[in-house]
């Protein structure tokens, strides 16, 4: 019984201690910009018509129409991919 609870302890201990935020490995190139093992939301540069994308992480970035990571979908980069797209802030998932 005891190694039981010990065990059941043991594994909501390594829960509660894992990262909630994972960062992605390798870079995102933003307009020019390299933001090496970038994580969550990213504001893209202000004022700039279209936003030129490069994926050089092991994640999906998704840019977004409005700050904060809001609006709409403008587009999603699987690793590797590159876009030129509006967008004013990228998330990093």
């Amino acid at each position: 019984m005891m190694r039981a609870v010990f065990g059941a302890l043991a594994v909501a201990g390594a829960l509660v201690i894992a990262p909630s935020a994972y960062a992605a490995q390798g870079s995102v190139v933003m307009d020019g910009s390299v933001l090496r093992d970038p994580v969550g939301c990213l504001e893209a540069t202000a004022g700039r018509p279209q936003l030129t994308v490069e994926n050089h992480t092991d994640t999906t970035v998704t840019v977004y129409s409005r700050p904060g990571c809001r609006g709409e979908v403008t587009a999603v980069l699987t690793p590797s991919q590159i876009a030129t797209t509006n967008g004013a802030s990228l998330q990093i998932s």
